[in-house]
């Protein structure tokens, strides 16, 4: 069984190319090495292709991914893992496309610690929610006979 992909591969991974912007373009990643690689079905390959977040080009019927569209794979497979919507993931592709400027890290860096920070927010808002549940559980119980 093939094991899933860590935050932490993946994010190897995304640097990498971030990093090497002569990526090797020479291979191309069937749909189904793709969708095994990183534990998805094909049918949520097409559906992030009909998005418009991963463009292969096509060989006839069979699409062909090259290593720019799995690594753009895997940042989509990344932030959808840790809740991110998906325009926010767009948000994030665009800032990733942006980065044969030359400062496509910094700025990637940047949108992940903004991240964090509005997902500490609604932890916040969702530990006083659960506090409020609880208590509001707590009252309910003491005026049960």
């Amino acid at each position: 069984m093939k094991q899933r992909k860590t935050g932490r591969h993946i994010l190897d991974m995304i640097a990498s190319d971030l990093l090497d912007p002569q990526v090797q373009t020479k291979h191309a990643y069937r749909i189904g090495e793709l969708a095994s690689e990183f534990s998805v079905t094909l049918r949520t390959l097409r559906f992030y292709e009909d998005r418009g977040m991963i463009n292969p080009r096509r060989s006839g019927a069979t699409r062909l991914y090259s290593p720019q569209d799995r690594a753009r794979l895997a940042l989509i497979i990344f932030a959808k893992r840790i809740g991110f919507s998906l325009s926010a993931i767009r948000e994030l592709l665009d800032i990733y496309d942006t980065k044969t400027n030359g400062d496509g890290a910094q700025q990637i860096h940047t949108w992940l610690a903004r991240q964090m920070s509005e997902l500490n927010a609604q932890r916040l808002q969702l530990d006083h929610a659960i506090s409020d549940l609880q208590r509001a559980i707590e009252t309910v119980q003491n005026d049960v006979p």
